[in-house]
């Protein structure tokens, strides 16, 4: 949505090494736990994917990073399940070996998926990145015929089997044998592999999946005239993509529904010339879930055809294992593995994809693939194979989010070629997303998941501050008295649905409004509204949320003065003319000359208004928001505002419950600490002691003194360890500059707005640069922060400076 197209590629190929070929063929499961489904049409994520890719023709998948190791993986079937399997353990240094029975790479892709839907450059381009990438693929070469999976477990230190379910499963009835009758696997693959060819002017064909829409659609192509698909339900249960049953039906193909196959009929010399049907009825729904299917006696009917296409469903050639003792089977003629782990009843022998689930889709597919890699290398390392990966499922989401105030805003359905100019052609029927429509699509995600786990933060730090390679580790400790200072939470005010947080972007927190006040915050210091960047010119703000009320009716002590602060500093940015309204029950100011500045901001033109708004509306069009409140007349009223500010409360700390069973003290109603009313800083717990707003809510001071007391009391309690287990501390050698003539550097700091908004700091540098003996002189934003410090120790060395100065902030804390 942003326009950076290639960070979203480097996103995409992290998870997914095929991405070209999902964005054209995945029936996108992952659409249906799109939280925008509950306000209109789905994310086309697929269709996103493949814009991404279309930019990016030459890429290459990511690099691997690691040694290569000793071992070989043999992977049978070129598939999706078998790529990605590969791909898997080729990114933690295995050489897999990929076998594949057909002349082409691909499984499916390449012999049951139409060239109108996924494009043979596009799938060799893709076929070839594996290859590039270190992962050999042997052609034409079949399991049980050109190599034993005996062989295989000899040659390798583990197997997977991906075969795919390339057998067509037989109708069952009479004539199904006679010229013109094929399987639909046969049909596409002849067509994918030797090109197109014709079956007739009128073809069946018998089906309700998306093999039987890839078969009706290329019959099309090959000259058929006219296309019948005849199924047995109603279009509604069709399991094929909708989406493909409306493409099929814009190119003319026609449907006969509620009529299953009796027999064939066929001429003297053998060729099929019509298809007898019965006609259905449905009745109570079987296995399935579907209604099922119901024979109306006495309803015969003849369709003729020339050919035939029958896909009702397809199986794995185990015949072609050749003979394997242990192998087990499923009842219906698959492979059996387990769902967690793949692990079949050959040691280091895996199974997954369509040999063992059946027909399904690609990514289900793909998802076998990285589960048998998961495997497999935990095998080859001997770990547990089942520890943490309990079978729920392929495809789960946590995110429930409020939608409520989010405009419709349909999908942006991606360009095709018209229908009767497709229909003649094996061109790819959809040309993708232009630019502008591919951001506008993408423009419409909602953010439900916050972080999309993209890792981009950590290659853009620039001091490498993000390291997603960390692991938890536990350490063990021996000491005399705990202090624990754990802070507080803000309260989240997305619970306060009527205050509009979450809904309306213009609505944020008090905790955000304040990083849009720094200068280090994401405008720079410039204060600007977050749904359109428009500088504000009327703020209000609105006290005691999530405090104060039914659920937490304790006061958060900090709210009033921060508001205030909060307020002045707007207007110290904006000007003194920009409109300030706190709405708040009472004004509580604890702490010394709080009150004076309570004062004093009244004076400077922020308007306290004595109510507790309980709605925020926002205006239609404009993005400005309406504040509804009851005033001291007992009357409603109602005010417009370009920015509204949530003064969130404090609130204990998610991990209170879990640091209370830890160290065994107590909590409050409330989920703070409990303490002694006589010593703030003791816990119901001898020799645990606690401060700051993790036992109440409290401002800065009182907090450093609480600090201050529960310090003085252990050092009280542990007097008599003093100095026992302390190590020296060994500082660099200083280096000796005697007589050496002076070679100054002088750091001047903005400290955000603090000294840079009165002082005009990179004037003050380049004065500095003109001082006898000053060789290096530098504006920094805040000096004081680790990556400044780091900066300056590297300059000392690269300038040879042998005197430092440092024009800061008069605080020793740095």
């Amino acid at each position: 949505a942003q326009g950076r197209f290639e960070e979203a590629l480097q996103v995409i190929l992290r998870d997914n090494p095929l991405p070209s070929i999902c964005g054209r063929v995945c029936t996108h499961p992952c659409m249906a736990a799109c939280t925008r489904c509950s306000i209109d049409d789905a994310v086309n994520m697929p269709a996103l994917k493949r814009f991404v890719t279309d930019q990016f023709p030459g890429y290459e998948l990511p690099k691997v990073t690691v040694a290569d190791r000793p071992e070989t993986v043999g992977i049978v079937g070129a598939g999706p399940a078998g790529l990605m399997c590969a791909w898997q353990l080729r990114q933690q240094g295995y050489r897999p070996v990929i076998y594949e029975s057909l002349p082409v790479a691909g499984g499916m892709l390449a012999a049951g998926i139409p060239e109108f839907r996924l494009p043979r450059e596009v799938l060799t381009a893709e076929i070839s990145r594996f290859t590039n990438a270190g992962i050999d693929i042997q052609l034409n070469t079949r399991l049980g015929r050109d190599v034993t999976l005996d062989e295989l477990r000899e040659r390798h230190a583990a197997v997977f089997l991906a075969i795919g379910a390339h057998v067509e499963r037989a109708l069952g009835v009479p004539g199904e044998h006679h010229a013109g009758v094929l399987g639909g696997v046969e049909f596409l693959r002849r067509v994918n592999l030797e090109g197109p060819f014709a079956l007739g002017k009128r073809v069946l064909v018998i089906g309700g999946g998306n093999s039987a829409l890839d078969a009706a659609r290329t019959a099309r192509r090959c000259g058929a005239e006219q296309v019948t698909i005849v199924y047995r339900r109603t279009r509604a249960e069709m399991p094929a993509d909708p989406r493909e049953v409306e493409a099929a039906e814009n190119e003319g193909i026609a449907m006969e529904f509620l009529a299953a196959p009796v027999r064939f009929l066929a001429s003297d010399s053998g060729q099929v010339t019509a298809l007898e049907c019965q006609r259905m009825r449905l009745g109570k729904p079987d296995a399935s879930g579907r209604p099922a299917p119901e024979p109306i006696p006495n309803s015969l009917f003849p369709i003729a055809c020339d050919a035939a296409v029958y896909t009702i469903g397809q199986s794995p050639d185990i015949a072609g294992l050749g003979v394997v003792n242990g192998l087990e089977k499923s009842g219906r003629g698959a492979l059996r593995a387990d769902a967690a782990t793949l692990e079949t009843s050959l040691p280091g022998v895996f199974a997954g994809g369509d040999c063992v689930t059946g027909p399904d889709v690609v990514v289900t597919a793909m998802l076998a693939g990285k589960k048998a890699a998961i495997s497999i290398d935990r095998w080859i390392n001997k770990r547990g194979l089942r520890e943490g990966r309990e079978y729920e499922g392929p495809f789960k989401t946590a995110y429930t989010v409020d939608t409520a105030g989010v405009l419709m805003k349909r999908e942006v359905n991606p360009p095709a070629l018209e229908a009767l100019e497709r229909s003649a052609t094996f061109a790819e029927v959809h040309t993708g997303y232009t630019e502008e429509q591919a951001r506008a699509e993408a423009s419409r995600c909602v953010g439900c998941a916050v972080c999309c786990d993209c890792q981009l933060c950590a290659s853009v730090c620039g001091v490498n501050a993000i390291d997603y390679l960390q692991q938890d580790t536990r350490r063990h400790l021996k000491v005399g008295a705990v202090i624990l200072a754990p802070g507080f939470e803000p309260f989240d005010a997305s619970k306060k649905k009527d205050l509009g947080y979450g809904r309306f972007p213009n609505v944020v927190t008090s905790v955000q409004f304040e990083r849009i006040l720094s200068a280090s915050g994401p405008y720079g210091g410039h204060v600007a509204r977050p749904g359109d960047r428009k500088t504000p010119q009327r703020v209000a703000f609105v006290q005691c949320v999530g405090s104060r009320d039914h659920e937490r009716d304790y006061c958060s002590s900090v709210c009033c003065m921060y508001a205030t602060k909060e307020a002045l500093i707007a207007k110290e940015h904006l000007g003194a003319e920009l409109q300030t309204d706190i709405y708040f029950m009472d004004a509580r100011a604890f702490g010394k000359c709080f009150e004076a500045y309570y004062q004093r901001a009244q004076a400077q033109g922020v308007n306290y208004i004595r109510s507790r708004p309980p709605v925020v509306e926002e205006v239609a069009g404009t993005g400005d928001l309406r504040v509804r409140y009851v005033g001291d007349d007992d009357l409603m009223h109602a005010r417009e505002y370009d920015l509204v500010v949530l003064s969130v409360g404090l609130t204990p700390p998610a991990s209170a419950q879990t640091l209370a069973r830890t160290f065994g003290f107590d909590l409050d109603r409330f989920g703070f600490c409990k303490t002694s009313r006589l010593a703030p800083f003791e816990t119901t717990r001898e020799g645990v002691f606690a401060c700051g707003p993790f036992t109440e809510p409290k401002d800065i001071p009182e907090t450093v003194m609480e600090a201050s007391a529960a310090a003085s009391r252990v050092l009280a309690m542990l007097g008599p360890a003093r100095g026992t287990l302390i190590a020296p501390t060994e500082y660099p050698p200083e280096r000796d500059v005697a007589g050496q003539p002076p070679r100054v550097g002088v750091f001047v700091c903005h400290c955000g707005t603090n000294i840079g908004g009165v002082v005009n700091v990179p004037s003050v540098a380049e004065y500095a640069r003109t001082l006898p003996s000053v060789v290096y002189a530098e504006d920094n934003l805040y000096t004081c922060s680790t990556d400044t410090q780091e900066r300056i120790k590297q300059l000392i060395v690269e300038q040879d400076l042998n005197r430092v100065v440092v024009a800061s902030c008069t605080p020793r804390t740095h």
